[in-house]
């Protein structure tokens, strides 16, 4: 009786300490993970595009001495610091999901440091193969 107990112990221990991934879940979860990692580099991108055309705009206005050239060119600016904003409030809001998701997953199957290391290499391999995750618009 005390064998078969130590034995179930020692069961339960080897198991719960050595979890297990299943290649399916890995990859979904890979696949969704390089797609958060994707978007958060576009609109990185893409903020600095826009900071980029904020000042070309500034400097542009300051050199400019029609009327009617710096009424065009105070909106384009206008225009352009409201995409600022809307692309910071995007990223914030990428970088809170991305935490919410690294942290179900490293409180859920991936809390064994080796097998999140494992999901963290295997959406790095799946985001380089990835083309759109950089803003081309400006």
């Amino acid at each position: 009786m005390k064998y078969q107990l130590l034995f179930f112990i020692g069961y339960i221990f080897l198991t719960s300490c050595s979890k297990k991934i299943n290649e399916n879940d890995l990859n979904r979860d890979a696949e969704q993970l390089a797609m958060d990692l994707c978007h958060t580099q576009w609109v990185e991108t893409k903020l600095k595009q826009v900071e980029q055309k904020i000042i070309r705009l500034q400097d542009s206005l300051n050199l400019v001495l029609a009327d009617s050239l710096k009424a065009d060119l105070s909106f384009k600016l206008r225009k352009a610091k409201d995409g600022l904003e809307y692309y910071t409030e995007q990223k914030s809001g990428y970088v809170k999901n991305n935490l919410e998701e690294q942290n179900k997953y490293t409180s859920g199957l991936y809390s064994d440091p080796k097998n999140y290391q494992l999901l963290k290499d295997k959406a790095n391999e799946l985001l380089s193969k990835m083309p759109s995750c950089v803003s081309k618009e400006y």
